[in-house]
């Protein structure tokens, strides 16, 4: 802790909000919880010897205290006005969400009696695109945002209720007047949007090569279509898809070589300077994000040690980002989007190093590229394998394979992205480009299309439970002294965490073996029954149109929260409203 002060305050920040988030302390209950930080805050200044060896406790305590705190004041909930299911209101966009097949989606600010509230819009998709320019009037069919009544699916209420979105609301038709004055951030998001706009007019690009390029450098994953999402997520290549931290440390350095290149040497610093400026811009202009603004956040601490002429540290850089994120917004914590981009850094800190040891010195380039993509790859994905089997249940063998071949090609399609992006929004289309650049993503599509569809090696349904997850952290931490230095000391800790691991696992999979149980499922008008019994599951579905919908959303998340081995689906009338089993009745409420 004494090597890392800033890291261990940024976990006792993280705890803190956790803590709040699971306990929902009262006014009163955060009152004291603040009491005791600003002791332990003074308690730092006494000059006591006991006290003088406690002050990074002392200073701990605060940030924890300080993190419930924080929290708390992030999670009081807006005093919402009473609107009726249908109003005829005034709104504004904050930002376009993905689509469905029939309709747009946004988040919208609305107004009513001089209140505002946020909202998820639906229009149908033959209306023109919203923008940033213009107030909207419409009748929108307003209705709250329910939790699912289904402890096992994904409550897209809470999920949203962290944003302040509280209702979802439909409109069937428009009308618009325009803004008489644009704030700095409106007129940032409406030149992306016009930038997203003129890429969608080059008709020579195929609509996945535009989608792929408008994720790729804008961050608007917004059309890309449910089969390049699964190929890029069964083969684990999603990080290249979402901005990310690669993303910004490319572009970045290929503005700092830019400018390097046309700048003399004197102006070293300004270079620097001027590339951070540039880079933080590109950030702001395509509306933040968590693993952007980390990085960003990274990159300026890293040249700031630099320009300091001190040694950069991994876990200083990584906890100022993190503070700086999360006492901004306490909520992002709980964003896998954010999870994710720390446990990756942390993964590269933790891992990259020893596993490079275990290698003989590159020869030449071509070698030391492979090698420090292959490890970069595997520490990365050894640090979120826990995260993201815990949330999405799946891994695929090969994604490290599929890294090491797509990786090395992502930085010249991350720079030929960007500049195309420049000439594409600026309104330029050159034929050749499009066919070259159409052609280069087509064939990188496909490569990324070919390891997602491989079912040999490719895992689905894990389940894993918190506990699971949090023992499988514990045994990567003991797996990096047995990469730096054999010990049986290690070995031992290593092994004791991968005995509990999978005695834990064993014990809840006999536990969910012996589970029995009929039910009724809710899925918005959907009826749904099953039935669980010795690790198997039977559902009765009363809707077949919508059955591809109801396994991903409703069965599957089922047969995984029960751990069950097997599952299979049956028809029944939707006239059906009870059912009676083993004796027992069930009714459809």
């Amino acid at each position: 802790m004494k090597k890392q002060i800033l890291f261990s305050l940024f976990i006792s920040f993280s705890l803190g909000v956790f803590l709040q988030d699971l306990s929902e302390l009262s006014w009163q209950q955060s009152n004291i919880i603040t009491t005791l930080g600003a002791i332990s805050l003074g308690l730092i200044w006494v000059k006591a010897d006991w006290l003088v060896r406690g002050r990074i406790w002392l200073l701990n305590i605060f940030f924890l205290c300080f993190g419930v705190f924080t929290h708390y004041l992030n999670s009081e909930k807006s005093v919402l006005p009473s609107v009726s299911k249908k109003e005829e209101l005034v709104f504004k966009i904050e930002q376009k969400l993905n689509s469905t097949a029939k309709n747009k989606r946004y988040e919208i600010t609305a107004f009513h009696q001089n209140q505002s509230f946020k909202a998820v819009l639906s229009v149908p998709k033959d209306l023109e695109e919203l923008d940033y320019k213009h107030y909207y009037q419409s009748q929108l069919s307003l209705y709250p945002l329910e939790s699912s009544k289904n402890n096992y699916q994904f409550d897209y209420a809470k999920f949203q209720a962290r944003k302040g979105v509280y209702y979802r609301a439909y409109a069937r038709d428009l009308r618009k007047a325009p803004k008489s004055e644009l704030t700095f951030s409106e007129k940032m998001k409406q030149w992306r949007l016009e930038f997203l706009s003129n890429i969608d007019k080059n008709e020579k690009l195929s609509q996945q090569t535009r989608a792929f390029l408008k994720g790729i450098v804008l961050a608007d994953r917004t059309e890309v279509d449910a089969g390049t999402n699964s190929n890029f997520r069964r083969s684990g290549l999603a990080h290249i898809l979402a901005i990310s931290g690669t993303h910004i440390a490319i572009i970045f350095g290929m503005v700092y070589m830019l400018l390097r290149l046309v700048l003399p040497v004197r102006f070293r610093i300004g270079v620097i300077l001027l590339s951070l400026s540039l880079i933080w811009a590109f950030t702001w202009f395509i509306d933040w994000g968590n693993s952007v603004v980390r990085a960003c956040i990274m990159l300026t601490v890293y040249f700031g040690f630099i320009l300091l002429q001190r040694k950069p540290q991994v876990l200083d850089s990584l906890a100022l980002a993190g503070l700086g994120i999360l006492m901004v917004d306490t909520q992002e914590l709980f964003s896998v989007g954010f999870q994710l981009s720390f446990s990756a850094v942390l993964g590269i800190y933790w891992f990259n190093r020893p596993m490079i040891r275990l290698f003989p010195n590159p020869r030449n380039k071509i070698q030391k590229l492979l090698l420090y993509t292959f490890t970069m790859s595997t520490a990365a994905q050894l640090g979120t394998m826990p995260i993201v089997i815990y949330y999405f249940h799946q891994y695929s063998a090969w994604s490290i394979l599929a890294n090491l071949l797509v990786l090395p090609l992502m930085e010249i399609v991350i720079i030929l992205s960007f500049l195309i992006t420049i000439v594409f929004g600026l309104g330029i289309y050159w034929n050749w480009l499009s066919f070259t650049y159409d052609w280069l993503i087509k064939a990188l599509l496909r490569l990324i299309g070919f390891f997602g569809k491989i079912e040999i090696g490719s895992f689905q349904d894990i389940p894993l439970s918190i506990w699971e997850m949090g023992i499988w952290a514990v045994g990567l931490y003991f797996l990096r002294e047995i990469l730096i230095r054999f010990t049986w000391r290690g070995f031992m800790r290593l092994m004791f965490s991968v005995l509990l691991f999978f005695g834990i696992k064993m014990w809840l999979d006999i536990r969910a073996y012996h589970d029995k149980e009929a039910k009724w499922h809710y899925h918005y008008r959907t009826k749904v029954f099953s039935v669980l019994d010795k690790g198997k599951v039977c559902f009765w579905v009363a809707d077949e149109d919508n059955l591809e919908t109801l396994e991903s959303n409703l069965i599957k998340p089922y047969v995984i929260s029960k751990r069950a081995e097997s599952y299979k689906v049956k028809m029944m009338s939707k006239e059906v409203d009870e059912v009676i089993f083993n004796g027992k009745r069930y009714l459809f409420q």
